[in-house]
């Protein structure tokens, strides 16, 4: 004879399995789909390096939000061993004016102070939103800082707090006649993949510190003259601002300046040296990515004096960075709160990792989407 009790527990699990299945076909139906399709590349008069690719859908837990749907890029500008494509795409955001770092600062409309530890403070006072952009440098304080991610802080926003990480490593006071107790100024960013890496991949402050001496090193041996800075030779601002860095980068810098001419949708630029995809960059809109060209021009060429040219070395192709923005669907997602506004969403391969910067305040549109190639 078989026990009541059992009949009970049994006809119990039957209908809390059910409610189970119930709630769970509910939430599905209520999800929103925040996937994205990864870009399209279109043909174009201006898009002689490549063939109409197949969008890819991009992974169904992805958090982003608004992208660009399709890419093209124009024919590659090259000086030396640096290789520059354009990449041309429709705006995402059109209604927002920002002000950068390097500008807000130079105006007297933003103010870093300087706090002593791994979090400093910065403050909007202009009517503008504030874009700090992945790998600026800020010089002065008691050491350089880099900030390693995207970050927007609002108008007139008061006091607010940014991660970073030292540049400098070793001295603790002021600097000379600068200013210890804040920044004076962000004219420079981390030059290379090398270090960009370091900062946003790695997240790790000895290998920030490890990149930075691997950087000094190769360019004083490429370009033939000591690049560590007197006052403090640890500092990679200094290194960047010696006479026989900024003699060598005017070349490139010159020569690539204007390559953007009056095209109003050129939104972002992929990078090779050697004939090798070294980085891509691309912004939510033409003006944004305008802002960002100069630092992302001089950086380029920076990098490019790390590395030894090398004659025999294929030049770069289009195909490869198609290949490579097609393909973003694929590796493993992570995601990171770096702001109360910023999302970084993270997908890695075993050949890149790409980082978007999401704006929370617009529905996780991608400001900023960096792809680093191993």
């Amino acid at each position: 004879m078989k026990c009541p009790c059992l009949k009970i527990a049994l006809g119990i699990g039957v209908l809390v399995l059910a409610a189970l299945a119930t709630h769970a076909l509910v939430n599905q139906l209520q999800q929103p789909d925040v996937s994205v399709p990864a870009p399209q590349f279109v043909a174009s008069p201006e898009n002689p390096v490549g063939q109409p690719q197949p969008a890819c859908q991009e992974n169904r837990q992805s958090p982003r939000g608004p992208v660009a749907d399709y890419y093209t890029l124009s024919a590659p500008h090259t000086h030396g061993n640096l290789t520059v494509f354009l990449v041309h795409g429709p705006s995402t955001l059109t209604e927002a004016k920002f002000i950068t770092l390097s500008e807000a600062l130079a105006k007297g409309l933003a103010i870093v102070h300087e706090t002593r530890t791994n979090t400093l403070q910065v403050e909007n006072r202009s009517n503008q939103e504030l874009f700090l952009q992945s790998g600026d440098i800020i010089k002065g304080g008691t050491q350089d800082r880099t900030i390693p991610h995207d970050i927007l802080i609002s108008s007139n926003s008061g006091r607010t707090p940014v991660n970073i990480f030292c540049v400098e490593e070793g001295r603790s006071g002021p600097r000379g006649a600068e200013p210890a107790t804040h920044f004076s100024g962000a004219k420079e960013a981390l030059p290379s993949k090398d270090l960009r890496m370091a900062a946003l991949h790695g997240n790790n402050q000895m290998e920030v510190w490890n990149a930075i001496r691997r950087t000094q090193s190769n360019l004083s041996q490429n370009i033939g003259a000591a690049v560590n800075g007197p006052a403090s030779p640890t500092s990679l601002q200094l290194t960047l601002e010696s006479p026989s860095v900024q003699k060598s980068v005017q070349a490139p810098v010159d020569a690539l300046t204007g390559v953007l001419g009056d095209s109003n949708d050129v939104i972002g630029c992929a990078v090779a040296i050697n004939g090798k995809v070294h980085c891509i960059d691309i912004y939510a809109s033409s003006e944004l990515f305008r802002a960002a060209w100069p630092r992302l021009l001089r950086g380029a060429a920076i990098a490019s004096l790390t590395e030894r040219p090398q004659q025999d070395a294929p030049a770069a192709t289009g195909e490869s960075i198609e290949r490579l923005l097609t393909n973003l669907d694929s590796g493993n997602i992570t995601q990171r709160q770096v702001s109360n506004r910023i999302l970084l969403v993270q997908q890695e391969t075993a050949e890149h990792v790409c980082f978007d910067a999401c704006d929370q305040n617009r529905g996780n549109l991608v400001l900023h989407r960096c792809i680093l190639v191993k």
